[in-house]
Parts: structure tokens; sequence; C-alpha cells
């Protein structure tokens, strides 16, 4: 995956300088610097790994990445936003040190969001309607 990351980076930024860089957080971060341009990252499912059995032995160089991404001080004036979906809440125990910095907006209780978030009183009244 490293490689097929850089090898995209390498198309859409050619003037950063990614000679010895294997890792996205370092194409993030050599991205920024030459185009002083910030990234927006969107996780989706980042819980997978956590939930899916056969995936155990990815857990630690996952929560390697998330460490790299979200607590170095150095990707912090890279990184505009993160948005990051799961069906679990964050996996404190195990994520804790890497995700700690999120705020957490659920369903139930999604305020400011409540808009964006589910489905709409109208919305469900249609597929109910529409599903017979």
């Amino acid at each position: 995956m490293n490689a097929d990351v850089l090898r995209e980076f390498k198309m859409c930024f050619p003037d950063a300088d990614l000679d010895g860089i294997t890792g996205i957080d370092g194409c993030i971060a050599r991205a920024y610097e030459s185009t002083d341009t910030q990234f927006i990252i969107l996780l989706d499912e980042y819980d997978v790994l956590f939930r899916e059995a056969d995936a155990a032995a990815l857990v630690n160089p996952y929560l390697k990445l998330l460490n790299a991404l979200f607590k170095s001080s150095d990707m912090s004036e890279c990184i505009a936003l993160a948005y990051i979906t799961g069906i679990l809440p964050i996996i404190r125990e195990k994520a804790q040190s890497k995700l700690n910095n999120f705020e957490e907006i659920t369903f139930l209780d999604s305020g400011k969001f409540a808009q964006f978030a589910g489905f709409t009183e109208v919305e469900t009244r249609s597929l109910c309607e529409n599903t017979v």
C-alpha cells in the first residue's frame, strides 16, 4: 500500500522531494512543504481492524499509522481536517493515545451536526412507504 501511495503522491505532487519517503505521513508532510496546502483525511470504517478477528496482525501497524498521522506535532499543520467513521466508538483501550484528540459525534447525540447525520423523519417515512 505504501508503494501505491508513494507513486500517487509523485504523480500529484511532482515538485515535492519524496526521495527516501516510505510512509503516508512522510508523503503528506513533503507535499505540504512543497505546496503549503493542507490535507483533509477521510478514513471510513476506522474500526474494521478491531472488529475483524483475522485482521489482528494488522492492528499494531495500523495503530502506528494513526499515531504518525494524528499525534505527531509535525503533522498537525499539514492536516486541516480529519473525518473518521466507524460503527464502534473510538476504541480507547487500544487506540486512546492515537485518537484522543478527536471529537466523537454519534447518531444519537449529533448536536449541531444532527441535520447531516442519519435519516430525517421525512426520509424515514418515505423509505417506509416505498418498501413494501
